[in-house]
């Protein structure tokens, strides 16, 4: 047994905190087209071999990493091995912290179980699986977690990058602290952010404040979405200001994950979209799933109102398509993911019962009424019930006009892409 830097590893494990599945990641069809320019992806990687990039943790273990990726609605995972280490020295799966435009925050903790209750026992590392790299990064000074922290490119084409979160702070109103870690310094800076009560919510503090998901808008803004209550604005490349966009409900009480039922994207035609989904309560069963959109400019926050795009009901959409074993209105549905191409379709996860091993990942076409296509979730035995298991993320970073010579031979010679 050592210790490194506070991180404690012991020599004979015998508690584990991954699940026995997670050994063995889920065959997906061999592709032979272009990549897709997003995927799903799986938050908790898989502990198998598998090599597109390697490096070392702070604990002396080399680690590899690589990515199998997949059309949508299909969920793609990333696999992170340490040759030579068993998989129970694993305090928990790898986790995706963050991902955005071909680069992936990895977290890998090693040691007993119990570390995987404590961030900070956390390696950290960005992976690029174009430029088959893996960088180690050192420790940040302040806290985040699964759902807090945001990654993105200083630039388009640029290999630079940023990494960002919001860390709350006792004081009037909305106090925080950001914490960005720039890649051209190797080095984390904080700065201290406050807003104060709005018109909109007096109420509003940062202790009711809870991110549910964090995304970019391009040029440098990072939204902090609270599901339930609205959108921290900030631009993490420029001096940092924190701004305040509603969403279109107004807010309401906690009374579960809000990502079981809501999220929030960017899409490609240029706007931020919104999903909710709610049990019809006065129709004695069934649910409605709606959709608003909200374009972008130079000053997100100031933008005009949302817009109502669409709506579909349960009951639209009661047909058996398989492999569903029962009609689609039929079964338990939430953890409603958006489509990054800029059409109406939304992705959700079905099951017959909360507590079955078996899930479906479900294309909801919401403009047709319409279901698009269902596959089963091989990633189904990891999740319990329905909730947060796989996020969207672009991945067309590069194309192949851009950088031809590159684009080419790394795809000819990576097995990185299914169908």
């Amino acid at each position: 047994m050592y210790m490194e830097e506070g991180l404690e590893e012991y020599v004979n494990v015998t508690e584990s905190a991954i699940f026995g599945a997670s050994l063995t990641p889920p065959a997906l069809p061999l592709f032979n087209g272009p990549p897709p320019s997003w995927v799903l992806l799986d938050v908790s990687a898989y502990i198998a071999a598998g090599t597109t990039a390697a490096a070392g943790t702070r604990g002396g273990h080399a680690i590899e990493v690589t990515m199998i990726a997949a059309r949508p609605p299909l969920v793609s995972h990333i696999r992170v091995n340490c040759p030579g280490l068993k998989p129970t020295r694993f305090a928990i799966e790898p986790r995706i912290f963050a991902a955005a435009d071909g680069l992936f925050l990895l977290g890998v903790a090693i040691g007993h179980r119990s570390l995987c209750t404590q961030p900070d026992m956390f390696d950290y590392f960005v992976y690029q699986p174009a430029a088959r790299s893996l960088t180690s990064l050192p420790r940040p000074h302040g806290r985040f977690g699964l759902r807090d922290v945001a990654l993105l490119r200083c630039s388009p084409n640029s290999s630079s990058y940023i990494i960002a979160f919001l860390e709350g702070t006792r004081g009037r109103g909305m106090a925080y602290e950001l914490h960005r870690f720039h890649s051209e310094t190797n080095t984390w800076t904080k700065s201290k952010l406050e807003l104060g009560a709005t018109a909109m919510n007096p109420a509003m503090d940062s202790v009711f404040f809870s991110t549910s998901k964090v995304f970019t808008l391009g040029g440098g803004f990072v939204g902090w979405a609270d599901l339930w209550r609205g959108v921290l604005l900030c631009d993490v490349l420029l001096d940092p200001e924190l701004r305040y966009v509603p969403l279109p409900h107004a807010f309401g009480e906690r009374k579960w994950d809000a990502v079981i039922t809501r999220d929030i994207a960017v899409v490609d035609q240029g706007c931020i979209k919104y999903v909710d989904k709610r049990s019809d309560e006065h129709t004695g069963g069934g649910w409605t799933l709606t959709a608003w959109s909200k374009k972008i400019n130079s000053k997100p926050w100031k933008e005009e109102q949302w817009r109502q795009d669409c709506e579909l009901r349960s009951s639209d959409v009661s047909v058996l398509l398989p492999p569903l074993p029962r009609p689609f209105h039929e079964l338990m549905t939430g953890h409603p993911v958006i489509s990054l191409r800029g059409d109406d379709v939304v992705y959700l996860m079905s099951k017959e019962s909360l507590r079955d091993d078996t899930a479906w990942v479900v294309a909801v076409d919401m403009s047709s009424k319409s279901l698009q296509e269902v596959v089963e979730f091989g990633g189904s035995r990891r999740s319990i019930g329905i909730s947060r298991t796989y996020i969207q993320s672009r991945i067309d970073l590069w194309s192949s006009e851009d950088h031809p010579s590159r684009f080419r031979t790394f795809w000819k010679t990576s097995e990185w892409w299914c169908n």
